[in-house]
């Protein structure tokens, strides 16, 4: 009976141990994306947002942004589009956000020409379900 009651404590402790936040790296590699991002001057562009989430969207949201200010956002329920980083800057902050509250994962892939966030994936806590929050760009374009 010890033994059970000994393995069961393992299981549990283990099981609830916390990771340390992610590494310096993580965040200066954002920045140094942010900055780069900022320099190439992209103001017009349209793409394509996947947000992943325990949430209602269930499509990508395709956004219009014009002299860096969104023009117009199509796809699932419009009550939802003040819910969603609707320009690359907005996406750099929110993501900024996350990374201020020490997430036990944070995984970014980024734009190689572009340098926007394409792939991101944050569990902010792993004591809490359902709250990690993935955003994928696709179908990235320039506009005139």
């Amino acid at each position: 009976m010890k033994r059970i009651f000994l393995w069961a404590l393992f299981l549990m402790l283990t099981a609830f141990q916390c990771e340390d936040p992610p590494p310096a790296s993580v965040a200066a590699e954002l920045e140094q994306n942010f900055q780069r991002w900022r320099e190439a001057g992209i103001r017009s562009y349209s793409y394509d947002l996947r947000v992943i989430c325990f949430c209602p969207f269930r499509e990508p949201f395709s956004i219009v942004v014009r002299n860096g200010v969104t023009e117009s956002i199509s796809g699932n329920d419009p009550d939802t589009y003040d819910y969603i980083p609707s320009t690359i800057d907005k996406l750099y902050l929110t993501l900024q956000d996350y990374l201020g509250q020490n997430p036990v994962t944070f995984r970014a892939k980024y734009h190689p020409s572009y340098f926007f966030p394409e792939d991101v994936y944050v569990d902010v806590s792993e004591q809490i379900a359902d709250e990690e929050m993935g955003y994928m760009i696709s179908n990235f374009k320039v506009l005139d």
